[in-house]
């Protein structure tokens, strides 16, 4: 019995030492984007849309990596919408959601707490590099866009979801 107690102390130590070694100097986190020759940084931690999709939000399942070809396909079936847009992919997207939501949190914090109905919010976020790209109807080809529009939609208790967030060109 003690032979076994002194074997698991000794298990433990090491790992703990081994784990103690490994976080001496972690790598930092990435905070440049996926998208090749990305030279700007983040503002912010990114953003688990899988939430704000459950909640309601279409980030994923409208506006991250879609071809120009499901693009047009949705300007033919959504004749209310004068331009489809995706994220290059979803980092970009969370990343980019992320940042719109730190740069604007005085803003976002006002808007939950004020009295009466809560229309939504719409953030804006400019990047120095393209994020993804916007197919405008009419258009033959997209655009790579740096802007990203992020609508909040007000959520009691939880405070807010991501609705909708999408990369626009503003030329």
């Amino acid at each position: 019995m003690r032979i076994a107690a002194v074997l698991a102390l000794a298990v433990l130590i090491s790992c703990q030492s081994s784990q103690s070694a490994n976080s001496a100097n972690p790598a930092p986190p990435s905070t440049s984007s996926p998208i090749e020759g990305r030279t700007d940084r983040w503002h912010g931690p990114p953003r688990d849309l899988s939430q704000d999709e459950a909640a309601g939000g279409h980030v994923l399942r409208k506006h991250v990596g879609r071809t120009d070809n499901e693009l047009r396909d949705r300007l033919e079936r959504e004749h209310n919408i004068s331009g489809a847009s995706a994220y290059a992919d979803r980092a970009t997207a969370e990343h980019a959601i992320g940042s719109a939501l730190a740069q604007s949190q005085d803003r976002i914090q006002r808007w939950l707490n004020r009295s009466g109905g809560h229309a939504n919010l719409v953030l804006d976020y400019d990047s120095d590099q393209p994020l993804g790209r916007t197919l405008n109807r009419g258009d033959s080809q997209s655009r790579p866009c740096s802007h990203a529009v992020v609508v909040l939609k007000f959520d009691p208790p939880a405070g807010y979801h991501v609705l909708t967030s999408y990369p626009e060109c503003r030329s």
